[in-house]
């Protein structure tokens, strides 16, 4: 019961997480590009 009970309260919690933790994961990426793309060139 008490597995149910937090599997249920968790679910909204989860609906909730991927849009946010996508969103970071996107600016995190994007971040990683740039800092790549500006020591490609320092390195080379």
């Amino acid at each position: 019961m008490g597995q149910v009970r937090h599997s249920t309260s968790a679910s909204p919690f989860i609906k909730q997480s991927p849009p946010s933790r996508n969103s970071i994961c996107r600016e995190g990426q994007l971040i990683w590009t740039i800092k790549s793309h500006q020591l490609s060139p320092d390195i080379s």
